[in-house]
């Protein structure tokens, strides 16, 4: 009973009750109010929607035993600080309240929110906190014409106005820049801003018309947030204004594809793909010549009377040397060097040096004979040895071998020289890639050509300098000079690049009088492509295929 009495008293004591009967005011008791279940409407925006700013209205559930909120507080992570006094104290133990206040949309990474409470008293509810998005509308170009876009060579003195009409979307109506990246890869900057979502407009274009070819101009529009939509391309094509050709067709239909001829002083001999050869005394009647070999047959080389050809055998065989003592008019195979693709051979009696590279590997190869071509061993004496050898010529006493390389494609140009064959020394021609594919030596001067209209000279074979040549999209592969006329011949880039978008005939060759200075545009028979080009009994011997790229071998000259 004892026990029992006391737990009572205590119990009393603890609320506040008095043995003496008189009662005292209690304090007040401490409610801090809290909230839960934060909501933004809406939760995102578009990037600079409203000009910068809209409403967000912050819904969330509160509780609070005092029923005195007096204050809603809101900071926001881009440094904004707002006080919302409310207008009577909210008089509810619980319930939900909702808030608008303004939100930026100017920054595009968005922003956090966070609230809280304060009562009459000056507590603190606990924080809550809520992200509000900023959507990134990237723009888009929907459609794009040049307008022309195609132009004559040199038509309005070498550049001409051209109109370029862009559709675009953009659902952030923010678009700010339109950037064009000529042909020449310099980039030309537009200010633009448009008020609706969708549209059409134009801007003038000085695009130049001073060379040949299919050239990409590229568009695309940048936004205030610095956003870019996806490049645009459209192509400015410059056509040739060729005149009639002087060329005179001699062959056509042949069942191979001719690749190299030469003039030996008394005859021309033509070799090309399945072991074709053909020789011609004046360049207008020509005999078929039985090499003894079905090896494609890609360079020929003359001495006088000794001449060497040199190939590859197809499907994966040897390369291949064959040899005349006659003009020509019968054939000896001399070596057969294993898995080499032999593209060039030069001749310094009694020297013969040939090249290429072996197919499994890509790798340069050289191989020498220093009895006329009786032996031969190969020569590994390359500081690259990734540089295909293409073509070579031997005059002043030096071998010059032009190269192209597979591995290092966009970092230049080089020839390689030797003064023996056997050493061989890597000379720069230029630090924009072009794959070399002709040379020879006009009494002067060395000249070589290859991809991309590239056409150089060079008084010693160390120091090159480049023509500036009017056709842009052809790949030179024969060069010829007469005494006063100098001659390149080729095709089209198409058949080097993994892409082709060239709709019109590309001219193949071009000719110059003056060193260069100024070109003659040529074209020789509609799609023909030229492999290769000679001099020799007062006219030029042009061979190669047509049509373009279906192996029909074709022979053309011209006085």
């Amino acid at each position: 009973m004892r026990r029992l009495l006391l737990l009572f008293v205590l119990v009393v004591a603890a609320c506040g009750g008095s043995s003496g009967g008189s009662s005292a005011t209690p304090e007040p008791v401490q409610h801090a109010p809290e909230i839960s279940n934060l909501k933004l409407s809406p939760g995102s925006a578009l990037y600079m929607e409203g000009d910068g700013s809209i409403q967000v209205t912050a819904e969330f559930s509160f509780t609070d035993l005092g029923r005195d909120i007096e204050s809603l507080h809101v900071e926001m992570s881009d440094g904004t600080s707002l006080t919302i006094e409310l207008a009577d104290s909210i008089n509810t133990v619980s319930g939900t309240l909702a808030e608008t206040f303004d939100v930026a949309t100017a920054d595009a990474d968005g922003c956090t929110v966070e609230i809280w409470l304060v009562d009459s008293a000056g507590q603190i509810s606990n924080h809550l906190s809520a992200q509000f998005d900023v959507v990134r509308h990237v723009p888009e170009i929907s459609d794009l014409k040049l307008s022309p876009d195609t132009a004559l060579y040199m038509e309005g003195d070498g550049s001409l106005v051209v109109t370029a009409e862009i559709g675009f979307r953009d659902s952030g109506l923010d678009i700010e820049t339109l950037w064009v990246r000529m042909p020449d890869g310099t980039s030309v900057e537009f200010g633009e801003s448009f008020a609706t979502e969708a549209g059409m407009f134009t801007e003038d274009l000085a695009m130049p018309t001073n060379q040949i070819g299919a050239f990409a101009v590229e568009f695309w529009l940048v936004d205030q947030a610095g956003d870019s939509s996806d490049p645009v391309t459209a192509q400015f094509h410059v056509l040739a204004d060729v005149q009639a050709s002087n060329w005179t067709n001699r062959l056509s239909g042949l069942p191979h594809a001719l690749f190299d001829v030469v003039w030996n002083g008394n005859v021309f001999i033509a070799v090309g793909e399945r072991g074709a050869i053909f020789t011609s005394a004046d360049g207008s009647n020509w005999g078929v010549i039985d090499s003894g070999t079905d090896a494609n047959l890609y360079a020929v080389a003359a001495d006088g009377a000794y001449v060497v050809a040199v190939g590859f055998e197809l499907e994966g065989g040897p390369g291949i040397i064959l040899q005349s003592t006659d003009h020509g008019a019968s054939w000896t195979v001399k070596d057969r060097p294993t898995e080499a693709v032999l593209e060039a051979v030069a001749i310094n009696s009694p020297q013969v040096v040939v090249g290429g590279y072996r197919w499994s590997w890509g790798t340069a190869i050289t191989m020498i004979s220093e009895d006329r071509g009786d032996t031969w061993r190969a020569v590994n004496s390359w500081t690259d040895e990734n540089l295909q050898i293409t073509d070579l010529v031997y005059r002043d006493g030096m071998f010059v071998a032009t190269t192209n390389s597979v591995l290092r494609p966009t970092e230049g140009a080089w020839v390689t020289i030797s003064s023996d064959g056997k050493l061989w020394s890597e000379i720069a021609v230029s630090d924009e890639y072009a794959f070399l594919r002709t040379i020879l030596h006009d009494g002067s001067q060395f000249i070589l050509a290859g991809s991309w209209g590239a056409v150089f000279t060079s008084p010693d074979g160390f120091n090159w300098t480049q023509l500036q040549t009017p056709v842009g999209d052809v790949s030179y592969t024969g060069v010829a000079w007469n005494g006063s006329r100098l001659m390149v011949a080729g095709g089209s880039m198409c058949g080097e690049l993994w892409f082709c978008d060239s709709p019109f005939d590309v001219p193949v060759g071009l000719s110059s009088t003056d060193g260069g200075l100024t070109w003659e545009i040529f074209n020789i028979d509609g799609d023909y492509e030229s492999r290769g080009v000679a001099w020799g009994n007062g006219r030029f011997v042009s061979v190669g295929e047509k049509p373009r790229f279906l192996g029909e071998g074709a022979i053309y000259t011209a006085d």
